[in-house]
């Protein structure tokens, strides 16, 4: 605390004075451990715990589609990846050129839509209602043609595996 008293002969004098606490508090230990001890906090525990890095590549694992049934809806194709997906551009990823088809049997399918599905792990391809039709038995393929502007990734930000990736799969019973 400062305090400033001045004199008539114009003399400046200053006081300094120091507070210390009271002595009941006052042991014979350094100011620094003083502070040092008042804001210790007690040890934690150790937790054990492992860093895993993911290394691989998102892919197409599988596929899965069910012929179709009398005047039902249009058929569709359900592509499972290998893990979660990110997806930077939704407009390329979901042009229908990019996705081909090939059957060994009768199968007819032409993707007109491709919807992402809830968890980012497998997109549904939905066929023409009016012309296309999965037959039950058929071995089907479905390519993925991967353009790097799409920005395909999985969540550690592993880019996609391959320009071009596919599944086979056998049509199942409606």
């Amino acid at each position: 605390m400062l305090h400033h008293a001045s004199c008539n002969s114009m003399s400046i004098f200053f006081f300094l004075m120091i507070r210390r606490p009271p002595r009941s508090t006052q042991s014979r230990s350094s100011a620094a451990s003083d502070v040092y001890k008042r804001q210790s906090l007690a040890e934690s525990s150790a937790t054990p715990f492992s860093i895993v890095v993911d290394g691989t590549k998102p892919y197409i694992q599988s596929l899965s589609a069910k012929a179709d049934t009398i005047l039902g809806a249009a058929p569709t194709i359900t592509v499972n990846f290998n893990e979660e997906i990110v997806v930077v551009d939704m407009n390329t990823f979901s042009l229908p050129a990019v996705w081909g088809f090939s059957s060994i049997g009768a199968s007819v399918f032409h993707t007109t839509q491709v919807a992402m599905n809830a968890g980012n792990q497998s997109v549904t391809l939905t066929g023409n209602f009016l012309s296309d039709f999965l037959v039950m038995g058929d071995t089907i393929v479905v390519t993925f043609f991967y353009v790097p502007a799409m920005g395909v990734t999985d969540k550690a930000g592993n880019a996609f595996n391959a320009t071009i990736n596919f599944a086979t799969g056998v049509v199942a019973a409606p």
